[in-house]
């Protein structure tokens, strides 16, 4: 059963998943589109992270790359029937992942990237490091020792990353490391 739990401006949408932590969250682009980007990026770093799925009326490519590249799961026709509608929703509260075949087209074919792909390059060898413990879901103490630092060096790395991160908390740099595949590299390594 599928139940709608509330209805707000894009402005309010972050509030209001925190508040009702929904499983799915249906974003209108409308005359808002960056600020529905930005309001996308804001939720999926959420602790209890809502899958993210625009409503455009447009067939825009450029915008489709850059809502799927900044981690939405579907993108949808608003003029679509409803019929469709609900049965994307389905999709999308399953797992799944849906962008209407008439938006499909207007994308160039481009492999999802991770939002904001100049991060990593602003962090030095040693934030790396530590981003990279922090995304194995290592402790300070455990950092300390694999680093050869000292528990309190550990501490003011993971505080001045977070910030340099805009993060709130090591599970949102954790799911950074992840998307940026920090976690990847180092395990080839």
């Amino acid at each position: 059963m599928l139940t709608v739990v509330a209805d707000c401006p894009v402005d309010r949408a972050v509030e209001q998943a925190r508040a009702l932590q929904p499983d799915l969250v249906l974003l209108d682009l409308g005359r808002q589109a960056d600020a529905a980007l930005d309001t996308l990026l804001s939720l999926i770093y959420l602790p209890r992270a809502p899958r993210v799925a625009m409503l455009a009326t447009e067939e825009d490519g450029d915008l489709l790359n850059r809502a799927l590249r900044h981690g939405a799961v579907g993108y949808l026709r608003r003029n679509a029937p409803s019929g469709l509608l609900l049965d994307a929703v389905r999709v999308l509260t399953s797992g799944g992942t849906v962008v209407f075949p008439q938006l499909r087209s207007a994308a160039p074919a481009v492999a999802p990237e991770p939002p904001d792909r100049q991060v990593p390059a602003r962090l030095n060898a040693r934030e790396r490091e530590i981003l990279v413990c922090l995304g194995e879901g290592l402790s300070n103490a455990d950092i300390a020792e694999r680093l050869y630092l000292r528990p309190a060096t550990v501490k003011d790395y993971v505080s001045e990353l977070l910030a340099k991160l805009g993060v709130r908390n090591r599970t949102q740099a954790a799911v950074l490391a992840e998307r940026y595949g920090l976690l990847r590299a180092h395990a080839a390594a």
